[in-house]
């Protein structure tokens, strides 16, 4: 998995940004110069999350008019927290079925992992979301 992780972060850095994150996507707040006070804090993402209770409510109306089993997906940030993406924009919220839930979840790990470890810079860590590489990486 590094590996794939490096070569996608090499595809990565070449892409433009054509693919522009959604408004609202990214937290403003988290910047390259700012990391070791953001998302490479431990606790970060946990910190930042929205409660269930915000998660929940909007889940369940987001499934309603799709007619989908809420059960049987998450709701998740579009732009990881920990690259970055921002907690509670409906911008940044979707519903992901829990099988890919739990890859994405591996992959956005290691990426955050190579982002503090300075492997990968912000800008490319939220490209792998923003682009759709991610989906391919988890398969």
């Amino acid at each position: 998995m590094k590996f794939i992780l490096f070569l996608s972060t090499m595809l990565v850095s070449t892409l433009s940004y054509a693919y522009e994150p959604p408004v609202g996507a990214i937290d403003t707040k988290v910047t390259q110069n700012n990391l070791a006070t953001t998302v490479c804090v431990p606790g970060y993402s946990s910190k930042v999350r929205p409660p269930v209770s915000y998660t929940n409510r909007l889940k369940y109306k987001l499934a309603r008019p799709t007619g989908v089993d809420p059960t049987a997906y998450e709701l998740d940030h579009y732009v990881p927290l920990a690259v970055g993406g921002h907690p509670t924009s409906l911008n940044n919220l979707w519903l992901e079925d829990w099988p890919n839930a739990r890859k994405k979840d591996v992959l956005e790990t290691r990426t955050h992992r190579d982002l503090c470890a300075g492997k990968i810079t912000l800008v490319d860590a939220q490209k792998i979301f923003i682009s759709g590489l991610w989906k391919k990486m988890v398969k």
